[in-house]
């Protein structure tokens, strides 16, 4: 009597743990049943990310899709900076996406976003972003063009003067345009204490003057040479 009662519990046992399992693979087997993007995007097409989404909710259940490899697949758009994928009640999918900032062109072929990176524009044409100021160089100034692009802006920003073109010439030679079309000629080294030389002497200047400047030269190393609109120099 006593085997008999042990022998229904064990098979109560494990008709109940096969029921479990059997609900737990029904479970896994589900689909995914929503996506959600959330983030606000302005350059990346929905029709893009639905095109690397589909197969993946194709070829995975729910409970199958690796969040990481779905977050990765999703930054091979060079427009997005970063996401992340989280799996949500009712079997919903949210994709949490960061688009790219950008912050300036590069060379005319690329553009740099806020981290000092440089992307792709893939698929949207350069002239879109005409209105970024531009850095333009040899690739192994970058950083340092970079850099001095920050810190003039930085210094001028009071004073609404801001880089508009930051030029470096194949030997170094530095060449900054200003949004007032101002040009200034900064040379090869010393780039930044020039740049501070240049803040206090366009602070010394009257608004008429500031108007009437065509060119000023920093490239001496304690000295600054001014052409006028209305000078033949």
């Amino acid at each position: 009597m006593i085997n008999w009662r042990r022998w229904l519990i064990l098979t109560g046992l494990g008709l109940v743990i096969f029921g479990i399992g059997r609900l737990a693979y029904i479970e896994y087997q589900q689909r995914v049943s929503k996506v959600v993007v959330v983030g606000s995007l302005q350059y990346v097409n929905p029709i893009e990310i639905q095109e690397l989404v589909n197969p993946i909710l194709e070829t995975n259940s729910f409970w199958g899709v690796s969040l990481d490899s779905f977050a990765q697949t999703l930054m091979s758009l060079s427009w997005i900076e970063s996401a992340n994928v989280q799996r949500r009640a009712n079997r919903t999918i949210y994709l949490h996406l960061t688009e790219q900032r950008p912050i300036a062109r590069w060379n005319d072929d690329a553009l740099l976003n806020r981290h000092g990176e440089l992307f792709s524009h893939e698929g949207r044409q350069l002239d879109t972003f005409s209105s970024l100021p531009r850095l333009s160089g040899p690739a192994v100034l970058l950083d340092q063009l970079l850099s001095e692009y920050r810190m003039f802006n930085d210094t001028l920003r009071d004073e609404g003067v801001t880089v508009k073109v930051l030029a470096a010439a194949e030997d170094g030679q530095r060449t900054i345009q200003l949004n007032n079309d101002v040009q200034v000629l900064f040379g090869t080294y010393n780039i930044d204490d020039k740049i501070l030389r240049f803040a206090a002497l366009w602070n010394t200047l009257s608004n008429e003057q500031k108007s009437n400047v065509h060119r000023i030269d920093m490239r001496y190393d304690n000295a600054a040479a001014i052409a006028w609109h209305n000078s033949d120099t």
